[in-house]
């Protein structure tokens, strides 16, 4: 029987072949990564304009200069129970643009960021660009189901009856 070895030259070219491969997918493999971030930060941006739009910032400020104007009436603190509510408000109000305002700060680094790394080819901010992405997503849902809990009726109390069904005996 006759034993063939490859010839070191064949060896040499498929395993600079496969190199090159490699490299190759593993760049294409980044630029989609890259490309996928780009997507996930336009998309937080219309969310977040979306619900920037909702919740109308401007009138949002000029309620809270309203009620700001109201607890500085003189007869203001007479009504203990009116003014715990105003306050309330107030600060309901104050922790909605708080909200707002730390998730356009937060989309305008996010995307400083990304920016950088793409003139870059940062790998090293790849994770940081995560971090942000994840803590933004977080910021925008929170502030989606602060806009569902806020309807007219959402800080009063609710009466819920749980009843057993479909032959249950609980």
């Amino acid at each position: 029987s006759i034993a063939m070895t490859p010839v070191p030259a064949v060896q040499e070219k498929n395993t600079r072949n496969a190199v090159v491969y490699k490299n190759n997918f593993l760049r294409r493999e980044r630029s989609l990564c890259w490309k996928i971030k780009k997507i996930l930060l336009r998309h937080y941006k219309k969310k977040t304009s979306s619900l920037e739009t909702i919740f109308d910032l401007p009138k949002l400020k000029t309620q809270i200069t309203e009620l700001e104007a109201e607890t500085n009436q003189p007869n203001f603190w007479n009504d203990q129970q009116k003014a715990k509510v105003v306050l309330a408000e107030i600060k309901g109000l104050k922790d909605k643009i708080s909200l707002l305002e730390r998730i356009h700060n937060d989309l305008e680094e996010v995307q400083l960021l990304l920016d950088m790394a793409l003139a870059e080819n940062a790998q090293n901010l790849e994770t940081e660009l995560d971090q942000h992405l994840t803590k933004l997503a977080q910021e925008i849902d929170q502030l989606d189901l602060v806009l569902k809990l806020s309807g007219e009726h959402a800080p009063n109390d609710a009466i819920m009856a749980i009843n057993a069904g479909a032959g249950g005996t609980d």
